[in-house]
C-alpha cells in the first residue's frame, strides 16, 4: 500500500477503523513517505502483524515513543526526518530487521550500546547526519535482566555500513573492535586522523571495501595495513602526499580497485604498489604527477585493466612507460600538457593490440594527429576532443576497424575528405561521431558514406553549405545535428538513403528556404505489429531561428513529415 505524498499527520487515524482489521493484518509493504508525520506514538503499527517493509521517509518526525513497530518488520526507512537520536528502545522487538535507514536526520551522537535486537544487519545507513565521532561501545550488545545488566561479548555483523556526509574528524583506537563489516563508507566527513588500532579485531579480516573519499587525510594511515581482505579502497579527494612502501603488503593478493585521485601525489607510488598481484583499476587523476618512465609501472601493472592519469602535470612520458601493461583496456590522459611529446606519442605503442578506450582530451598542443593511433587495432572509444588538431587524412583512422565512438569536438579541423573514414571493413562498427565546434566550412559529397553510424553531431562549426550526397547510404543514422552554423543552402539529395533518420536539427542557421524534397528518402522504420509503440513513424525537424521565407514542396510523401519547427 502506497500513501506517499499526501498530508497524513496522524497514522493512528488510518489504523483504528474497526472495518479495516483484516486489511491491516495482511499488509506486507507500507509507504508513508512525503507526508506530515511529526511523531510515532507507542504501538502505532503494532497490529500490522505481517508488515515487512515500512517507508517513513521525508516526514517531520522528531519523536518515536515506546515500541511502535511490529516484530515482523524486516526493512525500516526513516530517512530525511528530524530525529536527533537513535530511538533504540523502539527497535528492541525487531528480531527480523535487516535494513535500517536513518539517513538525513539530525543525529549528533550514537547510543552507548548497540541499539538493535539482533547482532546482524544487511544495511545500516546513518549518512547525512551530524555525527562528529564514533564510540567503540556502540557496537556492543547491552543485556538487561531483572537482577543485572551487562555488555554481551558477541560480535556485531553488518554487510553495508554508511556513515557518509557527517562531521566525523577522527577514528579512535578500538572503534571497530567488536564489529565485522563487509563494506564501510565514511566518505565526505572531516577525517584527519585514524588511530593505529582503530580497526583492530574481526573488522581487519572481513572488510572488503572501504570508502574514505573526500576527507582531510594527509598520510596513508598505518591503520589500513592490517586489512587483509580489502579488495576496494577509495581515497579520492584527500591531501595524501606519500604512501609507505609496505602499505598494501597484507592485502596484496586481493586488492583490485584503488582510487587515489584528487590528492597531492607528486609521483606514482610505485614502490608501494610493487607488492600488489591483482590490481585491476588504478585512478591517479588530479594529482601533481609530472613525468612517467620505464620504472614507474613494474610487473605489478600487468594485471591493470583501467588507468587514469588525467588532470596531472604530465609533460614527459618515456617510450617504455606502459610496456608491462599487457592487459590494459582503458587509459585516460586528459587535461595534461603533452606539448612536446616525443616520437609522436610512441609511448602508446605497447598498448596497440589491447587498448579499447583512450582519452586524450585537452592534452595535445601540436596540430597533427599522432600517427601511433593507427596502430591501436582494438580501439573502440577515442576521445581526442579539445585539442589543436587541424587536418584529417584518409590514413588517420584507417586501422581502427573496431571504433564505435569518435569524439573530435573543439579542435581546429577545417575539412573532411571523402575517404576520411574509409577503413576497409564491410561491417562498420562506428556509431557516434562528434565534430562540434571545429572550423568546418562545408560538407562535401560522400563525406559520410556507407557507415552504420547512429549519431552525427556537427554543432557550432562554420558550415555554409551541405552538398549532394554529403550524408549517403547511412542506413542506421537516427540523429543529425547541424545547429548553430551558417548554413545557407542544403542540396535536395544531401540526405540520400538515410531511411531511419528521425531527428534533424537545423536551428540557428541562415536558411532562407526549406525544400521538403530534402526528406523524400527519409522514411523512419514502421513499427512492427508486436511493437509496444504502434504510433505513426515520426520525423522531427527543428529549423527554428533561421531566415526562412518560403517552403519548397514537390514530391514529398506526407506520411514521412509530421513535425516542422521554425
Amino acid at each position: 500500500l502506497s500513501l506517499k505524498g499526501n498530508q497524513i499527520d496522524d497514522v493512528s487515524l488510518l489504523l483504528i477503523h474497526p472495518n479495516t482489521t483484516d486489511l491491516w493484518s495482511t499488509l506486507q509493504n507500507l509507504f508513508l513517505g512525503d507526508n506530515l508525520l511529526t511523531s510515532l506514538p507507542d504501538s502505532t503499527f503494532i497490529k500490522l502483524v505481517n508488515l515487512q517493509f515500512l517507508d517513513l521517509d521525508n516526514n517531520l518526525i522528531t519523536k518515536i515513543e515506546g515500541i511502535p513497530f511490529p516484530s515482523s518488520l524486516e526493512s525500516l526507512s526513516l530517512a530525511h526526518n528530524l530525529l536527533e537520536k537513535i530511538p533504540f528502545q523502539a527497535f528492541w522487538n525487531l528480531h527480523k530487521l535487516k535494513w535500517i535507514i536513518l539517513r538525513g536526520n539530525n543525529i549528533k551522537q550514537l547510543p552507548g550500546h548497540w541499539p538493535f535486537a539482533i547482532p546482524h544487519l544487511d544495511v545500516l545507513d546513518i549518512s547525512h547526519n551530524l555525527l562528529t565521532s564514533l564510540s567503540e561501545t556502540f557496537f556492543k550488545q547491552f543485556i538487561q535482566t531483572k537482577n543485572a545488566s551487562h555488555f554481551k561479548s558477541s560480535v556485531i555483523s553488518i554487510i553495508d555500513f554508511f556513515l557518509d556526509f557527517n562531521f566525523i574528524n577522527r577514528l579512535d583506537n578500538y572503534t571497530f573492535t567488536n564489529v565485522s563489516v563487509l563494506r564501510l563508507s565514511v566518505s565526505n566527513n572531516q577525517l584527519s586522523k585514524i588511530s593505529l588500532n582503530a580497526f583492530e579485531g574481526p573488522f581487519e579480516t572481513n572488510l572488503a571495501a572501504l570508502d574514505l573519499s573526500h576527507n582531510l587525510l594527509e598520510d596513508y594511515s598505518k591503520a589500513l595495513k592490517p586489512l587483509t581482505k580489502l579488495t576496494t579502497l577509495l581515497l579520492r579527494g584527500n591531501k595524501i602526499q606519500n604512501i609507505e612502501n609496505n602499505a598494501f603488503t597484507l592485502c596484496s593478493k586481493v586488492l583490485q580497485t584503488l582510487d587515489l585521485s584528487e590528492n597531492w601525489l607528486n609521483s606514482v607510488p610505485s614502490n608501494a604498489l610493487n607488492s600488489t598481484k591483482s590490481l585491476l583499476k588504478l585512478n591517479l587523476q588530479d594529482n601533481r604527477i609530472e613525468s612517467l618512465n620505464g620504472f614507474t609501472f613494474g610487473r605489478w601493472s600487468r594485471s591493470l585493466r583501467f588507468l587514469s592519469l588525467s588532470k596531472n602535470r604530465l609533460a614527459k612520458i618515456s617510450q617504455e612507460t606502459f610496456e608491462q601493461m599487457i592487459n590494459l583496456r582503458e587509459l585516460r590522459l586528459a587535461f595534461n600538457n603533452l606539448d612536446h611529446y616525443q616520437d609522436d606519442l610512441s609511448f602508446l605503442k605497447p598498448l596497440g593490440s589491447k587498448l579499447i578506450i583512450l582519452e586524450l582530451s585537452y592534452s595535445l598542443k601540436r596540430n597533427i594527429f599522432p600517427k601511433v593511433l593507427k596502430q591501436m587495432k582494438s580501439l573502440e572509444f577515442l576521445e581526442i576532443d579539445h585539442n589543436n588538431l587541424k587536418s584529417i587524412s584518409s590514413q588517420t583512422f584507417k586501422g581502427l576497424r573496431f571504433l564505435v565512438h569518435l569524439d573530435l569536438e573543439s579542435n581546429e579541423i577545417e575539412s573532411l575528405g571523402p575517404d576520411w573514414l574509409k577503413r576497409g571493413e564491410e561491417k562498420d562498427k562506428l556509431r557516434n561521431i562528434l565534430l562540434s565546434r571545429n572550423r568546418l566550412i562545408s560538407i562535401k559529397s560522400y563525406t559520410f558514406d556507407q557507415l552504420q553510424v547512429v549519431n552525427i553531431v556537427l554543432l557550432a562549426n562554420r558550415l555554409k553549405s551541405i552538398e549532394k550526397f554529403s550524408f549517403n547510404n547511412l542506413a542506421s543514422l537516427q540523429t543529425l545535428v547541424l545547429s548553430s552554423n551558417q548554413i545557407e543552402s542544403i542540396d535536395d539529395q544531401a540526405f540520400h538513403n538515410c531511411s531511419r533518420l528521425t531527428n534533424i536539427l537545423l536551428q540557428d542557421n541562415r536558411l532562407t528556404s526549406l525544400s521538403f524534397n530534402l526528406f523524400q528518402n527519409i522514411k523512419p522504420t514502421q513499427p512492427t505489429p508486436n511493437s509496444v509503440d504502434l504510433q505513426e513513424p515520426r520525423l522531427f525537424i527543428n529549423a527554428s531561428n533561421n531566415h526562412i521565407q518560403r517552403l519548397i514542396y514537390n514530391h514529398l510523401d506526407h506520411s514521412s513529415l509530421l513535425n516542422l519547427n521554425n
